[in-house]
């Protein structure tokens, strides 16, 4: 039975046994399609119906998550979700794909007055005015930055490596990264 509030602007007041019970018959009925429905969502991730880069209405936007709709990237929910899944820890991009994401802070390099390579790199950067340059990588944005650095095939003092995610997302945090190093 439900009891009903006399104040016309509440919901209607549930039993907490009866909530209880219901909450859990639909964990219950969840954890019986739970692989079946995290199949259906890895192939969502894995190839987007309407073709998008990153997100749109056919994968993963919806008015719900409007104010998400920048950050929201496919990709790093894929990465995330075999995660969870197999244990399966995303791999360092192909030196093509590294310099393809490299490509706006190259270009964004070049307006702050850098010289740029891509010569057995994904990027090389050294500042016009003189100093030592830097190579520049990639790494998926679930790893760590130690692990990163164990797995990725630049190597020595002379390198930046960058979460893939903040050069996609965020050029000028990434440029001050940069700096840091």
């Amino acid at each position: 039975m439900v009891r009903r509030s006399t104040n016309v602007h509440t919901r209607p007041v549930v039993p907490a046994s009866v909530a209880g019970v219901t909450r859990n018959a639909c964990a219950y009925e969840v954890g019986l399609h739970l692989e079946e429905m995290l199949g259906h969502v890895e192939g969502l991730l894995s190839s987007c119906p309407g073709g998008c880069e990153r997100s749109c209405t056919k994968c993963m936007r919806h008015y719900g998550n409007r104010f998400l709709h920048p950050r929201l990237d496919r990709r790093l929910g894929l990465q995330l979700l075999r995660y969870a899944r197999l244990g399966e820890e995303p791999a360092i991009a192909a030196l093509e794909q590294q310099r393809k994401t490299l490509a706006p802070l190259a270009r964004f390099l070049e307006l702050e007055g850098w010289n740029v390579k891509t010569a057995g790199v994904p990027l090389f950067a050294a500042p016009k005015a003189g100093g030592a340059g830097v190579a520049i990588g990639t790494y998926p944005a679930l790893l760590s930055t130690e692990a990163a650095g164990k797995r990725h095939f630049l190597s020595g003092t002379d390198v930046v490596l960058l979460p893939d995610y903040l050069v996609e997302q965020d050029l000028p945090s990434a440029y001050q990264e940069l700096l840091r190093h």
